[in-house]
């Protein structure tokens, strides 16, 4: 009867001491990959929301370019806790804009989208202690060279408009071709 007391005292006492352990730290960065983008994928919901998400050849961890990106963001990975898990990341994206019609009778109507996107560069910048990320709402031809810098790979694209017909997404790159996708 002793041992089955200690036994169980032993198994109580372990089980509290585990349910009091903090999540470890890990040397670990926010993106495990950057990309030019050279693709996108675009689900359409009522023609009026379009999610879209960016791809392009990945440029992994131990790579000298991958080192390069990750100082110029600030993601050292160091102390950062398990969550948020690891994304990809976007970069030399210059400009987007939506483009309405064909041929000759293309016209800009950035300024009819609003886009909404997650922004990490607060929580990059505090070396992962504040925050996690930022919601960002605004129009498209809004967006600032930070937003072009800290756009996350994958994004929603709003209209109050209800003629949404032959629109296209251009995404303009820097040191990379311009590409577009039918939205």
């Amino acid at each position: 009867m002793k041992r089955l007391t200690i036994l169980f005292f032993l198994l109580v006492t372990l089980y509290g001491i585990s349910c009091n352990v903090k999540e470890p730290k890990v040397s670990r960065h926010l993106f495990d990959a950057y990309f030019v983008p050279n693709k996108a994928s675009v689900n359409t919901v009522a023609r009026k929301s379009f999610t879209v998400q960016l791809d392009g050849e990945h440029i992994k961890q131990g790579s000298t370019l991958f080192t390069s990106l990750s100082k110029e963001y600030g993601d050292t990975g160091e102390d950062r806790h398990l969550y948020p898990p690891p994304y990809p990341k976007p970069y030399n994206i210059t400009n987007l804009r939506i483009l309405q019609g064909e041929g000759a009778e293309i016209k800009d109507v950035s300024s009819e989208f609003s886009i909404t996107f997650k922004d990490f560069s607060e929580y990059v910048a505090s070396k992962y202690s504040k925050g996690v990320d930022t919601q960002v709402t605004k129009k498209v031809s809004d967006l600032t060279d930070h937003d072009y810098k800290w756009i996350f790979f994958k994004f929603n694209l709003e209209s109050a408009e209800r003629d949404n017909a032959n629109l296209t997404l251009e995404v303009v790159l820097k040191d990379a071709q311009t590409f577009k996708v039918k939205l």
